[in-house]
């Protein structure tokens, strides 16, 4: 599951975290958190792997971050 281009990270994240509980036997949090990093575009995986062992809420404020890096020019695809 891949984040689009019409949905900011928060949005993607939240959608794709709504997916995955879906999944039975259900995944503890922190496997959630690897298989979304798995999952992401390289320009991402690299700055959200500060984020291995922390909650789905660490994640969408260094993935925003990354976001708002990328999109200010800080950060080059």
């Amino acid at each position: 599951m891949r984040k689009n281009t019409t949905k900011n990270f928060r949005e993607y994240v939240v959608w794709w975290r709504e997916q995955a509980v879906r999944v039975k036997p259900s995944m503890k949090e922190s496997e959630m958190i690897d298989v979304f990093l798995q999952a992401q575009e390289p320009d991402y995986f690299h700055y959200l792997l500060s984020v291995v062992g922390k909650t789905f809420t660490e994640v969408i404020k260094v993935g925003e971050m990354v976001e708002n890096d990328i999109k200010s020019g800080k950060i080059v695809n």
